[in-house]
């Protein structure tokens, strides 16, 4: 079919089309190059690929759902292990104080609000707690508290898909020997934060600075605390990993644990503080929902600690066999 001009109508139709799709094309692609502008500018940022690797595991490995299982088993698991430290260091130490030196050892791991939980449910414990019946049960215990750690390292087998997972037995054994480590490095901060307590003291007495010895004191068993921190995630990233790595490769996830660790709970403490409403609202279940939420977010930086391992592996392993 012609029209007046004795031009074809469908290859006019067929040219108004191509057209079309020549203009539909052209904006898809200054679409398509504007969008990818960006990301090219932000791929010279150093540091990029990392963060994008680590936002991209942190979904697919489901961190958020497997933080929540952690922090239920954790809360199970925290009474025998309190009953455990109480048995093990009333062993150790003569002092009819027990409760106090714990808590004074883990001082600066947790908020003020968990503090408070945790002072009352040791102060339950210390006065009620029957020595026979510890003596036989300790093994018990251990075992009881070692669940919660068998989830901390089934997530983070996960999360190194070192090959074929982990039987539940054996995650159970390794939770068991971390519950076990834990034990020992709490007890031997204890015996350090008291030594340094006097070393401190005597110190502060030599120099004539008394002034400020409780400011140093204070200062020394957060740095205790600290340090104690990174040496558990430390060895918990460099076995769990499953790989002949150097250790020192665990020690950037395991400060970044720690650092996040002591930062989470400052921030807890200083929100209950200027915002303490939760006991109003909740009534005596809230500080059990406070030590629930600060556990599952604490759960979240380990995870993240080890997805933050395994990339360093990753990059490590493309530079050099280990």
């Amino acid at each position: 079919m012609k029209n007046i001009d004795g031009k074809n109508i469908d290859d006019i139709d067929k040219s108004e089309a191509s057209t079309k799709n020549a203009l539909v094309s052209e904006v898809v692609d200054k679409v398509h190059q504007y969008l990818e502008y960006p990301t090219k500018k932000f791929e010279r940022i150093p540091g990029f690929h990392f963060v994008r690797d680590w936002v991209v595991r942190f979904r697919d490995y489901r961190v958020t759902s497997r933080a929540a299982e952690i922090s239920y088993y954790l809360m199970l698991a925290l009474f025998p292990f309190i009953i455990i430290l109480i048995s093990l260091f009333g062993v150790i130490s003569k002092s009819t104080l027990v409760h106090q030196d714990i808590l004074i050892s883990i001082e600066g791991l947790i908020p003020d609000a968990v503090y408070a939980i945790l002072d009352s449910i040791i102060s339950e414990i210390t006065s009620s707690q029957n020595v026979t019946i510890l003596s036989f049960g300790t093994i018990g215990l251990i075992w009881a508290s070692s669940k919660g750690f068998s989830v901390i390292l089934r997530g983070l087998n996960h999360i190194y898909r070192t090959g074929k997972p982990m039987s539940g037995i054996l995650l159970r054994l390794l939770g068991l020997v971390f519950a076990l480590l834990l034990v020992i490095s709490i007890l031997l901060t204890m015996l350090l934060i008291t030594f340094g307590d006097l070393l401190f003291a005597q110190l502060a007495f030599w120099s004539g600075m008394e002034f400020f010895s409780g400011t140093l004191l204070q200062a020394g068993r957060y740095l205790a605390s600290f340090l104690f921190l990174i040496l558990i995630f430390s060895l918990i990233y460099h076995l769990v990993s499953g790989r002949k790595c150097k250790y020192r490769w665990s020690l950037p996830p395991a400060v970044f644990a720690a650092v996040f660790w002591i930062g989470v709970s400052l921030a807890f403490s200083w929100y209950l503080n200027n915002f303490n409403r939760y006991t109003t609202l909740y009534g005596s279940i809230g500080g059990i929902m406070i030590l629930m939420l600060w556990l599952y977010v604490c759960s979240i930086m380990i995870l993240t600690g080890g997805i933050i391992h395994e990339i360093i592996i990753e990059r490590k392993m493309k530079k050099t066999n280990c």
